[in-house]
């Protein structure tokens, strides 16, 4: 008796368990929310700038139609990946294929930077002239930390 009493118990603590995992993973879920895009860079900044309502107002359009513009760009690019990728699958593949799809995904590398840079160049324009100087200075940080080796921590050690 005390033995069925204590696996009913059991299976009431696994139920409710599963229950409290699978709300956890459903609840906490990310939703692509446009609105949203880029407010952490926002938040940034804001707390290194120290951005007027008008400014965030400003960058946050910006930076919204910044995003609505290069998606297309970026699904070009990960499009001719997936197409270039695949070729690997062939045992014969010609020269000009592989020059033709690397072409095109150095094209839309080149179109993606050059709208970067013009999207910066814009958001620059909104600071003030004490603002700018530390914008540059924070823009060369991250740019130096997303494009350089990277540190002592992340690196991978592989023998010899």
């Amino acid at each position: 008796m005390k033995e069925t009493k204590f696996y009913q118990l059991l299976v009431v603590v696994l139920v409710v368990l599963n229950i409290g995992i699978i709300s956890f993973f459903v609840l906490n879920r990310r939703t692509p929310n446009s609105d949203k895009r880029g407010m952490n860079s926002i938040r940034l900044l804001d707390k290194r700038l120290n951005l007027t309502t008008v400014q965030k107002q400003k960058i946050g359009n910006l930076r919204q139609a910044h995003f609505a513009e290069i998606k297309d760009l970026q699904s070009q690019i990960m499009l001719n990946k997936r197409r270039l990728y695949r070729q690997m699958k062939q045992d014969q593949v010609a020269d000009e294929s592989i020059d033709s799809i690397t072409n095109k995904l150095g094209n839309l590398h080149y179109q993606l930077e050059k709208s970067n840079f013009i999207h910066f160049r814009e958001i620059r324009k909104q600071l003030t002239q004490a603002q700018v100087a530390k914008y540059d200075k924070l823009l060369l940080r991250i740019f130096q930390r997303r494009s350089g080796p990277p540190d002592r921590r992340r690196q991978h050690h592989f023998p010899e």
